[in-house]
């Protein structure tokens, strides 16, 4: 991207004009009454059906949209992909692109995947093998043969067709081929990591690099896996493949078991004691605690004890860091973790991005803290203060009668009063506030990155991965409501209510909110949902605490540290924004955040709000 960061200023401070972001509440309306049984939704989708048209909300579009339906058709919904099985007509929807697309097929048509419930479809339809990615939002097909073999698990599958392996990374959209393999015994796929095991080779596919590896088999290896690595071991050596930097590492120890396995890394057992490995990083850490030790672990951190000594396991960095403590009690959660003094009931708090342990600020009141995958809640005389993974500090909220939300499975996180809801922000270490409605307890429910809050006759959304709070009145007495990994629903008599817990502008990059890790040296992908003859201003810069742009919304870079590039919607629908991240040391661990200028064909211009990218 070139340097224009005068120019963006100088666009920003022109003359106001009034914004019109899209809305992260979408309402649809109908005439008859809505039955919440036929309401779907999961991820990033909120399906309805009724009669001859099914409506869907995408969290990504930040808008709804509707197709016309044939008579007995099969629905299904997953988090970034709804396909309607309509007789000789198969229908993809796609949460990115926010098209429907349609498949010919003949009536021995099979959805092959069907317990995949992430981005990717596969249909086998005769000597056809079609693909549709819920990323691009279009179907690829390639012929097979008679004896073709395949595994597929969230944003990756893997086939075996003949004497060619090739493996699709939901991204692109795209398969890629390695040819001259031998038939493999073993198809394996899951998070971004697919392998192929056969008598002469161990092939790994990554769904990140969208490339093959290999490395010589060990033959009668057992081999553990989950998310986005696998680990296979004999007596005598080990080798572990990463689906996040898409290459092997190798082990010249002897494993006797796996009894500890997360989306980003295993703690396992050796002769010396208890050692790691990491797929965000692809290496091995050696044996720092005997067999037997107290281990808790979550997606990429764990702390284990030993004694008076209390070890914290950081994923992202590779490393242990060990504080000297007599400990009740630990928790984890993504990529934090806290641990009880025995003594004074204190916790101290690790942060697996610093790879550091934290003593509690003073004002700390003893007691365990509420912990989401990004931050702890820790209570103090004056309130809360939210200790922040991300760096490592100790934010205060200020106030009485304050009650803490948040969950050990959930990125969102922050306290209510009777006044205010507060939500924690880890990327600029800020408390996000919006006003209570109603004096009435309110109602709330978090999943992952989304949550809401039903306060009297308004509910309030809010998105770790937007980090801002909107609110929209009821229309009607509340029917049923449901919060999904990345947006949430509200249904009415005759209303249904949408919330995106994203950014208009989205990225495919959620850690450490969620599940999917970013490494230097590969490709992102960014989404805006652009109409014909829009143009955009793509920006991205470190983040900053963000000022008001009247007229635009709010501005999250630091102005000295912007580029940006100019962006053309793609032809039908979804515009997709790569950018390839250089494979330089210097920018593990930085956070980076992303806006873009838009300049609709209708209406007025606005600033998206911020998508992040967190390097490891």
């Amino acid at each position: 991207m070139r340097c224009v960061a005068s120019s963006l200023a100088v666009v920003l401070i022109a003359a106001p004009i009034p914004t019109q972001t899209p809305a992260a509440w979408a309402t649809l309306s109908a005439t008859s009454t809505i039955d919440p049984n036929a309401v779907v939704s999961i991820g990033k989708l909120t399906t309805y059906r009724t009669g001859n048209a099914l409506y869907v909300h995408s969290a990504a579009t930040r808008r709804w949209h509707s197709t016309a339906l044939g008579a007995n058709p099969t629905i299904r919904v997953t988090n970034d992909c709804v396909l309607v099985q309509d007789n000789g007509t198969w229908t993809g929807f796609a949460s990115h692109r926010g098209t429907f697309e349609a498949l010919a097929v003949t009536a021995t048509a099979q959805l092959l995947n069907a317990g995949n419930n992430d981005s990717l479809l596969l249909v086998r339809d005769g000597g056809t093998l079609h693909a549709f990615s819920g990323f691009t939002g279009t179907w690829v097909s390639r012929p097979i043969g008679a004896n073709f073999a395949w595994a597929a698990q969230r944003h990756v599958a893997v086939i075996h067709d003949g004497t060619v392996l090739s493996g699709m990374d939901a991204f692109t959209g795209t398969w890629h081929d390695l040819p001259g393999t031998t038939t493999p015994s073993q198809l394996s796929a899951d998070g971004t990591a697919g392998l192929a095991i056969s008598s002469t080779e161990i092939a790994g596919f990554s769904a990140n690099t969208a490339s093959w590896q290999t490395h010589t088999p060990l033959p009668g290896a057992t081999m553990t896996r989950r998310g986005d690595w696998a680990l296979l071991y004999d007596a005598n050596q080990a080798v572990a493949y990463s689906g996040t930097r898409g290459a092997f590492a190798d082990l010249a120890d002897s494993i006797t078991a796996v009894p500890h396995g997360e989306d980003c890394f295993c703690l396992f057992e050796t002769a010396q004691g208890l050692a790691a490995y990491s797929a965000i990083r692809n290496s091995f850490a050696a044996p720092f605690a005997p067999l037997g030790s107290r281990v808790h672990s979550d997606v990429a951190v764990a702390t284990v004890v030993d004694g008076p000594f209390v070890h914290g396991y950081s994923a992202p960095r590779g490393t242990v860091a060990t504080t000297v403590m007599l400990a009740s009690a630990e928790e984890v959660a993504g990529s934090v973790a806290f641990a009880l003094d025995q003594i004074s009931n204190l916790p101290k708090c690790f942060s697996a991005l610093t790879g550091q342990w934290y003593d509690p600020p003073t004002g700390t009141t003893p007691g365990t803290p509420t912990l989401t995958t990004t931050m702890a809640l820790l209570a103090t005389t004056g309130g809360i203060t939210a200790f922040s993974a991300r760096s490592g500090r100790f934010v205060p909220l200020q106030g009485t009668g304050l009650v803490r939300f948040g969950s050990s499975a959930s990125a969102v996180g922050g306290a209510y009063d009777s006044n205010q809801f507060h939500a924690f922000d880890g990327r600029t270490d800020r408390w996000l506030a919006t006003p209570r409605t109603s004096g009435a307890s309110p109602v709330l429910a978090i999943w992952r990155t989304a949550m809401y809050a039903i306060d009297g006759n308004t509910v309030h959304g809010f998105g770790s991965q937007g980090s801002t709070w909107a609110s929209t009145p009821l229309p009607e007495p509340l029917m049923a409501h449901r919060v999904n990994s990345e947006s949430s629903r509200i249904v009415t008599d005759h209303f249904l209510l949408a919330h995106s817990a994203l950014a208009e502008l989205v990225s495919t990059a959620q850690f450490p909110d969620f599940r999917r890790v970013t490494p230097v040296g590969s490709t992102t992908w960014f989404h805006l949902d652009l109409a014909p003859n829009d143009l955009a201003l793509f920006a991205g810069g470190l983040f900053a605490v963000p000022q008001a742009v009247p007229g635009f919304g709010s501005f999250w870079l630091a102005p000295s540290s912007v580029v940006s590039q100019l962006v053309l919607p793609t032809i039908g629908g979804g515009t997709r924004i790569p950018l390839t991240v250089p494979a330089v040391p210097s920018l593990v661990g930085t956070e980076w955040g992303f806006q873009a200028l838009v300049a609709p064909s209708q209406g007025q211009a606005h600033l998206t709000g911020p998508a992040s990218l967190l390097l490891l």
